[in-house]
């Protein structure tokens, strides 16, 4: 147990455990294959990473985790660890230390700090309004515009409690007709800039059938344009309408039409008329006007809480859509002889369109492992990968004799799926029991990457072949192969996500990079061989944004334990 080696402190479900920082990369998050696996269920499968630099520094990283990482309350993308900085993921709380010394000085975690409970202000209540040495009509006046206020201001609390955008427009049409006193309203929104009647009632809370027909729009469409109010006392002789249609056809009187506005920006209009001459006046422009500005945020903020829901229940199905493409892939490594294999795959958006898997045929006797590669990201990607997966399976399972027969079925059902932007970059290897031989079927995929053991070297290989989905007629475009592998040898499986990582500096990590980082980890066993080639890629992006799935698979040629041999028959007796 080396005393430098940094620390974390885990605190979950109340207890606390302390985790040593060995390896280079570590991996957290809720799933098995991860270096440390926590069951915090509000961490996500993959949450985040923590990199031992070589310069000394200890970088954490968010893998774009639903939750989100916090280091010290910040929530961070990429961000230096310091001795007593304390992460949060999902429920779980991971306290850094440079070393087991350094976290005995820190001392124990200090609880959180509960919220002080403040008292709300007391609102001073005036004991009298000082309006008694006003002169009676200017008293009047003021106590009007008081009572309109608080009017005005109850309103306001009531819209603020409606949150379904019908409810909310049609409470807010009821509450301008009882504050206006008027016979009718309408309101009125833009769609597409065009003029919609949304809500249309009577004094009554009754609702007003073809609404359009009892409307003057020609006056809601000037106001909308202008955005400044209008107010008639009697339109008909009212020389500025008196020549709309409208206004002469439904012998409309007083009118008050004012417009919906948000940060200058009008969205719609609020229109009330009476068949009194006169019944609305100058200052209920202003309170009307005033009124349709909260109205106005209040419906915004409808809006935005419906859009909201909306967000959440789209990234909540996007969750349970990446859950399942999760289980899609394998759980575990195969237990098959002679052959050590691991697989990692981590998706740019909530659901990837990269994909590998192991099959085993019925009878046991060959392991199949496959990546592949889908056109875009996103769900659709990920549709298309469920859909290659389910239907490769069933060919395994008939056993159907080449690899290349499994990949043109493959493509001839994927032709009838998919769309013509999109396709499946695909290779399919079988490794037989007892046999160093490997064959396998390339659809345009990236290369193979061949460890030779003995020369601690990496052979490239082309996987050759053409992209599945995008014609039918792809027999004569792909063939199949075969390599050796012997004991110690291994073989690379990448997606175009690896060599297309993208650093700081917008530099790729490429092929190159990729070669020379297999050499220096292949000759370990798969897991430990994929995670120090992953680890390269990791550090080489650093704190730069994944733009692309990334999958890697690592195939190992070991001992295989043969079955002892059968005794001898004893011999027969003479006949």
């Amino acid at each position: 147990m080396d005393p430098r080696t940094p620390i974390l402190e885990i605190t979950f479900d109340r207890e606390t455990q302390v985790f040593e920082l060995k390896d280079q990369v570590v991996t957290i998050g809720r799933s098995v294959d991860n270096v440390l696996e926590i069951p915090d269920p509000n961490m996500s499968r993959r949450h985040c990473v923590i990199e031992r630099k070589d310069t000394g520094e200890v970088v954490i990283t968010d893998c774009n985790s639903s939750n989100g990482t916090r280091v010290n309350d910040n929530l961070i993308n990429s961000q230096e660890l310091r001795s007593g900085d304390e992460i949060l993921c999902g429920s779980t709380v991971l306290r850094f230390a440079r070393s087991r010394e350094e976290l005995r000085r820190l001392g124990p975690r200090r609880p959180q700090l509960a919220e002080e409970e403040f008292a709300p202000d007391e609102v001073t209540r005036g004991q009298q309004d000082g309006l008694a040495h006003l002169p009676k009509t200017q008293m009047a006046v003021l106590t009007h515009e008081r009572d309109d206020l608080r009017q005005l201001l109850e309103i306001t609390k009531r819209l603020n409690q409606v949150h379904d955008l019908r409810r909310l427009l049609e409470t807010i049409i009821d509450a301008a007709i009882e504050l206006m006193a008027a016979e009718r309203g309408f309101l009125i929104l833009l769609s597409d800039q065009q003029m919609k009647i949304e809500i249309a009632r009577n004094m009554d809370q009754t609702s007003i059938d073809d609404p359009a027909l009892v409307v003057s729009t020609q006056i809601c469409r000037q106001v909308i344009e202008s955005g400044r109010p209008v107010l008639t006392t009697n339109a008909t002789t009212d020389e500025r309408f008196g020549r709309y249609k409208s206004v002469v056809g439904l012998k409309l009187r007083s009118i008050l039409c004012v417009p919906f506005r948000i940060k200058e920006e009008t969205f719609g209009t609020v229109y009330l008329d009476a068949g009194d001459v006169g019944a609305f006046s100058d200052r209920d422009v202003e309170l009307l006007s005033a009124f349709s500005d909260q109205a106005a945020i209040a419906i915004e903020n409808a809006r935005l809480l419906h859009a909201a829901r909306r967000r959440e229940r789209i990234e909540q199905e996007l969750r349970i859509a990446s859950d399942i493409q999760r289980k899609l892939l394998p759980r575990k490594p195969p237990d098959f002889p002679g052959i050590d294999v691991y697989g990692w795959m981590h998706s740019a958006k909530e659901v990837g369109g990269d994909y590998y898997d192991f099959i085993r045929s019925p009878d046991g006797s060959r392991l199949y492992v496959c990546v592949g590669d889908v056109s875009g990201k996103g769900v659709p990607a990920g549709m298309v990968m469920a859909s290659a997966r389910s239907a490769l399976r069933p060919l395994i399972e008939r056993g159907v004799a080449s690899t290349r027969e499994m990949v043109v079925s493959l493509n001839r059902l994927l032709c009838e799926d998919l769309d013509q932007e999109m396709f499946l970059s695909f290779v399919l290897m079988c490794f037989a029991r007892g046999s160093r031989t490997v064959r396998y079927t390339g659809a345009g995929q990236e290369n193979l990457l061949i460890w030779r053991g003995r020369e601690r070297k990496i052979d490239v290989r082309m996987t050759g072949g053409m992209a599945l989905g995008i014609t039918t007629r792809l027999e004569d475009r792909i063939t199949e192969k075969e390599f050796e592998l012997d004991e110690g040898d291994g073989v690379v499986l990448y997606t175009d996500g690896v060599t297309e990582a993208i650093d700081e500096q917008h530099e790729q990590f490429q092929l190159e990079r990729l070669v020379k980082a297999c050499e220096a980890h292949l000759h370990l066993p798969s897991q430990e061989a994929l995670q120090g080639v992953l680890g390269e890629v990791l550090r080489f992006k650093g704190r730069a944004r994944q733009r692309d799935d990334i999958t890697l698979v690592v195939v190992k040629r070991a001992a295989e334990e043969l079955p002892p041999p059968a005794p001898p028959r004893p011999p027969r007796p003479p006949p």
